[in-house]
């Protein structure tokens, strides 16, 4: 009786959430659209996108916004200006001596997506209106329902988790090159608190991950980013959460895999997916890191291939290597029932199909490259275990789509152009309404990006090297990364929820110590740490307190950019104006407390002895 009114109540909750947050939602964007709080520059700048995709122009602000519908587009068409429009790019900036796009190709596809649609249903369709937004408004809904799903997993698998012992150590033999995939055994040690007698029952896993979830879906600064701005640096938290969650579970693999599709969207989920590469080193599971870079490699490989591999040669090479994949493949399951000789049927051909490009002359740079390749798939089915086959097929295809980029002709300019030209399109310390490290070296001391720090001279060599303030801030931030990485090895040992907060803490240094800053980036630490806080048993309440403040800090500092376009409320403008930088002091005491707790082991509680029944 008790769990069926436990799963009405859950079903009421989840149900009247979904619709008051749809509502909140569409009220949010009427009243920026009546008040003109919205951002129309990226707004526009998406809509010119999509048609400069769409309409295959190649001047800025001309034909491609004014020409009336798309005319003769279709599906081959679109996808091959789609496919081209860096290229289109690059030459233009040959004449400009910049780049002017700087979306990535998932999101490139998705703006483009969305206006060839609009200029489908209304030909008629010159100019963008607030009634276009809805497609665009959806997929944000969609993408942020999603990391609902994700936030309540993660949730309710550490609350459960947190029950069960610390795991057991291991010799460092079986730790290095744990081949048979073996899984880390567990202490049979239950003499402490956290006794079977005294565990928390199951459903209050079940509570707090949907409160969790539900704190995400009605966070202000997601709703705002993602339905008033309207920005779409949502995207990035539902990825990174489902793979700590897929990386908690020791899916490396599939964490690798989610953090290369929204790598695909949105470039900034590089500059921490390096946690999930230093944190399995630090517990001295190198396999686990390889399953991780892996994953990536293959899914990121993939998407944005049909802008890499642009001629046919490039797409008979890659069908070579799946094809000699599968023969590899095919060998590591029948090597235990034929003669070893017949292996040489199977690899022979492999080799043959890897290796024809550098033979044939059609290439002459990074021939190693095919040579290594062609090494490991000839070599590997026969150290590879039958279990293990669907991780030397990964790992083939994956290295194939690297010597692709190395050795053939591939085009680039879509790394150029979107991954790269962000790193030097705003060349300041900080921005004005960041709340950061940079905002108080800039405000208050004067530095400047490319202001020198230190020089670092090599003993008994003339080398030395010049560190500027941006490298300065970056070799920051990459410590404290680093400091994450050890604290989430430690805590992931002792079975504790810290580690969600040491997956969480780089989002938040990455915005506190790193330089060009915009003031949107607090969102992603800030929606984690409201979410995911409550995972920690002791103190969990105040780092959800935390992570909302955060998170209304973030409403602020946004809002301080979207009323520049709006004269009718500069009082308030200046007002927020005239706080910084005071925030950026409780954006790093913040930083510094999750990265304490990332570290910090947690105080031992005396073991309870049950009472049971006399």
């Amino acid at each position: 009786m008790r769990g069926a009114i436990l799963t009405v109540l859950a079903i009421a909750f989840i149900g009247g959430s979904l619709w008051l947050g749809l509502k909140v939602r569409s009220w949010t964007w009427n009243f920026s659209v009546q008040q003109r709080l919205y951002f129309w520059p990226d707004i526009l700048n998406a809509w010119y996108w999509g048609s400069y995709t769409v309409n295959d122009a190649h001047s800025r602000w001309g034909a491609a916004i004014h020409e009336r519908g798309a005319p003769g587009v279709t599906w081959s068409v679109f996808w091959h200006r789609l496919r081209s429009v860096y290229r289109r790019d690059e030459m233009d900036a040959g004449l400009r001596d910049n780049y002017v796009l700087d979306y990535v190709p998932g999101k490139m596809a998705i703006v483009a997506l969305w206006n060839w649609h609009e200029r489908t249903v209304d030909p008629t369709a010159r100019h963008w209106r607030p009634w276009r937004m809805q497609p665009l408004l959806w997929v944000n809904t969609i993408i942020e329902f999603f990391g609902c799903v994700a936030i309540f997993l993660l949730v309710r698998h550490w609350i459960n988790r947190r029950r069960e012992p610390p795991l057991v150590r291991r010799c460092w033999t079986r730790r290095l090159w744990p081949w048979r995939g073996d899984r880390a055994e567990r202490s049979l040690v239950v003499s402490d608190a956290r006794s079977c007698v005294h565990h928390q029952p199951l459903t209050r896993a079940w509570i707090l991950g949907l409160i969790a979830a539900a704190i995400f879906w009605f966070n202000p600064a997601a709703i705002q980013s993602a339905h008033n701005w309207v920005q779409y640096d949502i995207w990035i938290v539902p990825f990174y959460i489902m793979a700590v969650y897929l990386a908690s579970r020791d899916w490396l693999f599939a964490a690798g895999v989610v953090i290369g599709a929204g790598g695909w969207l949105k470039g900034q989920q590089f500059f921490v997916a390096a946690i999930f590469v230093f944190w399995p080193i630090f517990e001295w599971r190198l396999l686990k890191a390889v399953e991780f870079l892996a994953g990536l490699t293959l899914t990121f490989g993939l998407l944005v291939s049909p802008w890499m591999l642009q001629t046919r040669i490039d797409w008979i090479f890659l069908g070579g290597v799946l094809a000699a994949t599968i023969l590899a493949g095919a060998w590591i399951f029948y090597k235990t029932k034929l003669p070893a000789f017949y292996g040489v049927l199977f690899m022979l051909p492999a080799l043959v199909l890897v290796l024809w490009p550098w033979m044939s002359g059609r290439t002459a740079t990074c021939w190693w490259a095919n040579a290594l390749l062609a090494v490991w798939l000839c070599g590997g089915p026969w150290l590879v275990a039958r279990r293990r086959a669907w991780f030397y097929a990964a790992v083939s295809v994956a290295a194939g789509l690297a010597v692709a980029a190395l050795t053939l002709p591939a085009e680039f300019g879509w790394l150029r152009v979107s991954y790269g030209y962000g790193t030097h399109h705003y060349m300041i310390l900080s921005f004005p309404d960041t709340c950061g490290l940079g905002n108080i070296l800039e405000r208050s001391f004067g530095w400047r990006l490319l202001d020198p720090v230190f020089t670092l001279h090599v003993p008994w060599t003339a080398w030395h090297w010049t560190v500027n303030m941006r490298y300065f801030l970056f070799g920051l931030y990459v410590i404290t990364l680093v400091m994450a990485a050890l604290g989430a090895a430690i805590q992931r040992r002792r079975n504790d929820p810290r580690f969600v907060i040491a997956m969480i803490t780089p989002w938040l240094t990455f915005f506190a110590l790193g330089p060009q800053m915009h003031e949107r980036y607090l969102l992603w630490g800030a929606t984690m740490l409201a979410s995911a806080g409550m995972v920690v048993d002791v103190g969990g309440v105040g780092l959800t307190l935390l992570g909302i403040l955060l998170s209304l800090l973030t409403v602020m500092m946004v809002l301080a950019v979207e009323l520049t376009e709006n004269h009718r409320y500069m009082y308030w403008f200046w007002r927020i104006r005239h706080l910084e930088p005071g925030p950026a002091y409780a954006v790093l005491l913040a930083c510094a407390i999750c990265l304490y707790l990332s570290l910090a082991p947690r105080k031992k509680r005396a073991a309870l002895i049950p009472v049971g029944p006399y």
